[in-house]
């Protein structure tokens, strides 16, 4: 991988990741905001309208997104007739989507608080369908500080507009009211981008819009059924259980998921690099692979140790009004999902550019249907914490599914090396963790990070390459313009 390349990807990632940060801290302060104010059952029905909200527009632009940002990286000249197939694509799909949301809203069981708040959330799809085929255009152009603002301009709204509802007291259906607005204003900076930085009009190619509609079926299949089993936990838990075990899964999510934006970032901006690199040169686009999961596993590993270790104080300290102490053990559990979902996107978009597609799809399948099973049982019997191993059990089996499918026999042996290695790390973690436990937060934070830095140099999980990468992205003219 060359220097400009190498330059270009962590630009495209720091931009990427200076957007998802901005609307990660603000949306997380906005739901300890919202978990005070709200009653445990009063939450959970909110996060039933949030999670169905982003599954279904998952199912309806996501695949077409990934599909999108590969093709204008392998045809370019093409791009504004491939965007603008996969814009009216996206709004087809995304009626289709909130008629089958609207259907379940009823056909569930749900109260009437939880199905007026679907109902309401099915608007928001079209704007956030369109929004998704515009991002893709633009990470394949890897232009996205457009891509930054527009989160920004999105998240600042939202959250500003949701805390006046929360203070006045307006009710749950105002929020996706305010859902609503801001995702037509992201929409509109987006579109913005897309045509004056990337002077894309629109050109409608009706044999290339076939084609295109052509190629979609698997990549939708493998991420309708991904999709699909990660959100199998809250889906289950508010048929199987009751609004409250779903506010209580859900505190604990929402920790989860601060450290699941860092791997989604980097996956989505080193997407069109992986295809080119892998029409180009096998031998780098194999180690782009393992260096990146080599540093993943470095990262998320220890970790997912430290978490599980001090759960409950983490969920004290996040959630201080003390309604949530009973999600202690489900960050426990759920703690374990982080280093899967490092994992598993990335290997997932590496079968994307192999043109492994179909690979993928399987291992979706497969872990869709052990995860079914699973969870069904354990939410059953234990609640919210059966819902959190049903995803761990989950999210392992597709794990060992992908590395079956996405790498060599040599390219086995570095990971379980690398792996090894950072489970070393993980155990010294976890004894300065227990040792520190009841230790003040700055002592338990300094100590661990100390015990990380120490282990992982010794250990070799970060080397020296890693370093002296990341000093010549800092310098680059490239990063800092």
């Amino acid at each position: 991988m060359s220097d400009q390349q190498i330059r270009s990807t962590a630009r495209n990632t720091v931009m990427l990741l200076a957007g998802t940060l901005i609307r990660l801290v603000l949306t997380f302060g906005f739901i300890i905001l919202a978990a005070d104010q709200m009653e445990v059952a009063e939450f959970g029905i909110y996060c039933i309208g949030v999670h169905y909200f982003e599954l279904f527009l998952s199912l309806a632009g996501t695949a077409i997104g990934i599909l999108l940002t590969r093709e204008i990286a392998k045809f370019p000249k093409h791009s504004s007739e491939l965007t603008t197939s996969a814009t009216v694509f996206a709004v087809l799909m995304a009626a289709f989507a909130a008629a089958l949301l609207v259907i379940l809203a009823f056909v569930l069981g749900f109260s009437k608080e939880t199905q007026v708040v679907l109902l309401i959330s099915t608007v928001a799809l079209f704007p956030a369908a369109i929004c998704l085929v515009f991002e893709a255009a633009l990470v394949a152009f890897e232009k996205s500080e457009t891509i930054a603002l527009a989160a920004a301009i999105e998240v600042i709204i939202r959250i500003g507009l949701s805390v006046l509802v929360i203070v006045q007291g307006w009710g749950l259906n105002f929020l996706f009211v305010v859902l609503i607005l801001s995702r037509l204003i992201q929409m509109l900076v987006l579109g913005c981008g897309v045509v004056f930085k990337l002077k894309m009009t629109l050109n409608w190619n009706f044999r290339r819009t076939i084609r295109f509609v052509r190629r979609w079926p698997t990549f939708a299949a493998e991420n309708w059924m991904a999709n699909l089993y990660t959100n199998l936990d809250v889906l289950l838990l508010s048929v199987l259980s009751t609004e409250v075990a779903v506010g209580l899964y859900s505190a604990a999510w929402k920790i989860i998921r601060l450290g699941m934006v860092f791997a989604k970032t980097y996956t989505t901006a080193v997407f069109p690099l992986l295809t080119r690199i892998q029409k180009k040169s096998r031998d780098q686009f194999s180690q782009l692979n393992l260096d990146t999961l080599r540093l993943m596993m470095a990262v998320s590993i220890p970790v997912v140790v430290f978490t599980a270790v001090v759960s409950d104080r983490i969920i004290s300290l996040v959630y201080f009004s003390g309604k949530y102490v009973d999600a202690g053990p489900v960050l426990k559990v759920l703690a374990f999902v982080l280093v899967l979902e490092f994992i598993n996107p990335f290997l997932s978009h590496t079968l994307f550019a192999r043109n492994r597609q179909d690979k993928s799809m399987w291992v979706a399948g497969i872990a869709l249907a052990v995860n079914s099973i699973a969870t069904f049982v354990l939410v059953i019997q234990f609640a919210e914490v059966g819902a959190a191993i049903g995803t761990v059990i989950g999210g392992l089996v597709a794990t060992l599914c992908y590395l079956a499918f996405a790498m060599s026999q040599k390219e086995m042996v570095h990971f379980a090396v690398a792996f090894a290695r950072s489970c070393l790390v993980a155990i010294c973690i976890f004894g300065i963790a227990i040792l520190c436990r009841e230790s003040s937060w700055p002592v338990l934070a300094f100590s661990s990070f100390a015990v990380f830095a120490a282990s992982a140099i010794g250990f070799q999980v970060v080397v020296r390459q890693d370093a002296q990468l990341v000093l010549s992205l800092i310098r680059s003219k490239h990063l800092n313009s």
